[in-house]
Formats: structure tokens, C-alpha cells, sequence
């Protein structure tokens, strides 16, 4: 998984030029949403910075997409910020740092899990009672949420039904929606009237792009098949 940028539609989401407005992500439970804690990749950093009343913005390595392969270090870090003029003062890179946040190898499910957990114990112990927001991606926040997600899930293994509103299962959680939870004992758990944690999977990206025309072309691809089939037996 590399560390891609916003999409063009990733870049009118997170404008408001979409589904979703400034004041889905402004505040939970009448509490402004003033601190995040975000992946840093930069898909995530891109989404972070639409939240409009944030102050300041925790790089927490942890919460890189699974099987990330690629990311900026501290230094390249700084470097990318001051190039695309973004406020840097905003950024706490402090455990950026001490940790990295992807490897050579495969992950392993229990790596992943044990990175995850760090991280959200990270964020526990960073974070205070008022509303705060976290920016990730689809796989961790699967993970986060303590459910089977891919590249790990096994045919048998099922995840329970999602909390009404939250979307469906096959593309959950969809890009830039807002997941109110709360920290449980292991893993974050829904909330929808007393979270004060808003999760949202970064904006729709160029990894997504892909996907999403790689998709297109092997239905047309089925369909023309398909049509050619039908023609052949009604020869």
C-alpha cells in the first residue's frame, strides 16, 4: 500500500463540494472537535485539515493503513509540510519521531493488531474527556473497531451487523463519513448518542481511483463476454 494523495472527487469531498458539510465534522455532542489524532499518510493528513476548528494534529504512526509499504519519516515529514505550505505549527510529530510506520515485510495479523492497540492506548493516554477526532483508513479502523477486516478475514469468521446509519458491510466504512464511538476495553465500540471520538476513513483517494476503474473495466470486460456467450449458443 503506498502513500498516495486525495483524488480529484477526495479533494471536492473534503471541500464540502459533495454529500458531506463543514459541521458533520465540526463538533460531537456540542464540543468542537479541536484536536485529531491522524495517520500520517498523507491521505489522511489531506482529510485531517478539513476538520474546521482544529488546533492541533497528532501524527500517530499506528494508525497507518495495513500493510502500508511506503510514508515520509520526521525529516520528510517536515519537508513535505513547508513544501505544500501547510501550517506546521498544527502538527505534533512527536511520536512520529520514535516510531515507523511501515515495513519491508508483510504484516502479520497479530503485528497489525499489536500496532493498533499501541496506538489507540497512544491516543488514550494523550487524549482528554473533550471531543476529539481520528483519521484513518479503512482496514485499521476495521481493526481499531475490533472487527475481521481484509487482508486477514477468513471465509468463516463473521462480523456483526453495523450500528444503523454506519453503512454497509462490503465497503465499510465509507470514505469521509463520521463514526461516533468510544474507547472500550480492547478496541473502540459505537456510540451514537454518548462517543465523544469521531473515526472517519481519510477522503476518497488515488488508491481508490484505481481500484474503483480497475472494478469498471473487469464488469465490461464480463459483460462483453457474456454477450459474446449468448450469441454463440443462439448460433
Amino acid at each position: 500500500m503506498s502513500d498516495c494523495e486525495l483524488s480529484e472527487c477526495g479533494i471536492r469531498q473534503t471541500t464540502f463540494k459533495l454529500t458531506r458539510k463543514a459541521c458533520d465534522i465540526a463538533s460531537i455532542g456540542g464540543k468542537r472537535i479541536e484536536t485529531l489524532f491522524c495517520s500520517p499518510l498523507k491521505r489522511a493528513i489531506r482529510t485531517a485539515l478539513a476538520f474546521p476548528h482544529t488546533t492541533k494534529i497528532i501524527l500517530i504512526p499506528g494508525l497507518a493503513e495495513v500493510r502500508t509499504s511506503s510514508g515520509m519519516n520526521y525529516l520528510q515529514m517536515v519537508a513535505w509540510l513547508t513544501k505544500e505550505s501547510i501550517d506546521i505549527s498544527k502538527f505534533d510529530l512527536t511520536i512520529l519521531q520514535q516510531e515507523q510506520h511501515w515495513t519491508a515485510a508483510k504484516e502479520t495479523k497479530q503485528s497489525a493488531e499489536q500496532r493498533i492497540s499501541k496506538a489507540l492506548q497512544e491516543i488514550r493516554n494523550l487524549s482528554s474527556t473533550n471531543a476529539i477526532g481520528i483519521v484513518s483508513h479503512k482496514n485499521t479502523i476495521n481493526m481499531c473497531l475490533g472487527r475481521h477486516t481484509y487482508p486477514f478475514k477468513e471465509r468463516k469468521e463473521i462480523n456483526p451487523p453495523l450500528p444503523h446509519g454506519w453503512g454497509c458491510r462490503q465497503g465499510f466504512p465509507a470514505n469521509f463519513k463520521p463514526l461516533r464511538v468510544r474507547f472500550g476495553k480492547r478496541h473502540l465500540v459505537p456510540a451514537l448518542t454518548n462517543g465523544n471520538i469521531v473515526i472517519i476513513r481519510h477522503a476518497h483517494s488515488q488508491n481508490n481511483e484505481k481500484r474503483r476503474k480497475r472494478r469498471k473495466t473487469q464488469k465490461e470486460k464480463k459483460n462483453v463476454e457474456r454477450e459474446e456467450k449468448k450469441i454463440i449458443q443462439e448460433s
